[in-house]
């Protein structure tokens, strides 16, 4: 997981340089524009690619703890990616620190999701589920402001932008020519929401787990079953 991680941010790292390039050179807009597409970038790989990986494997024998190792992979290296960001673009400090919010709380909602799928059943059907429901709460509201835009409604409201961590990294760091963004208490606010609904899907996952594997009467989807005893036969 470590490898394939910092895999995906070098070459997502070398594809946003090449975007520099494109773009007129390393001036502050170019970079600007560049920080910008690493960021959406390094957010797909938290939101979609993350679960997409781990959801195709097969379940860990003990998947919290895998979990939480994945969680310091990812944000780790995500940390040394965002924050030299202030030094390229002159975004303030307080802009930079949203965002490192932002992506440390939608990594927390997208571990939330991992854990519920690690409670299930494993089925392929349910794995499915967990994943097209990472990617609709990550994709749904730029999917919405594309669809207004084409019935004719160019400006979709900010709100709804800020619902996605895609969208939201614009809004984060756009201000009107000459003016140095700054961070609202709405933006504030919904960088640091997809915490709660994370951390509380995967202590009641982690709940759900627990009884499945310790009390109750169904086992758990991680549960063998038990060796039959030395005069039984293996139909008994």
């Amino acid at each position: 997981m470590a490898l394939l991680w910092a895999s995906y941010l070098m070459l997502s790292t070398l594809v946003t340089v090449l975007l520099v390039r494109g773009a007129g050179g390393p001036g502050t807009a170019g970079l600007v524009y560049a920080c910008r597409a690493l960021l959406v970038l390094l957010l797909v790989g938290v939101c979609i690619l993350w679960p997409m990986a781990r959801l195709s494997q097969a379940y860990p024998d003990r998947p919290f703890r895998a979990l939480l190792g994945d969680l310091i992979v990812v944000l780790f290296p995500a940390q040394a990616i965002i924050w030299p960001a202030a030094l390229l673009t002159r975004w303030p400090w307080e802009v930079v620190g949203g965002i490192a919010l932002l992506v440390g709380c939608w990594a927390l909602l997208t571990a939330g999701l991992i854990a519920g799928a690690y409670s299930g059943s494993g089925s392929h059907s349910s794995r499915s589920l967990w994943m097209i429901g990472a990617i609709l709460l990550t994709t749904a509201a730029p999917a919405l402001a594309l669809v207004a835009n084409f019935v004719g409604i160019p400006d979709p409201p900010a709100r709804l932008l800020l619902l996605s961590p895609i969208t939201a990294v614009y809004l984060l760091t756009d201000a009107p020519s000459g003016l140095t963004p700054r961070m609202a208490p709405i933006e504030w606010l919904a960088a640091g929401a997809p915490a709660a609904p994370g951390l509380l899907l995967a202590a009641l996952s982690a709940l759900v787990h627990r009884a499945a594997g310790t009390g109750g009467s169904t086992p758990g989807p991680h549960a063998t079953p038990p060796e039959p005893g030395p005069g039984a036969s293996p139909d008994a």
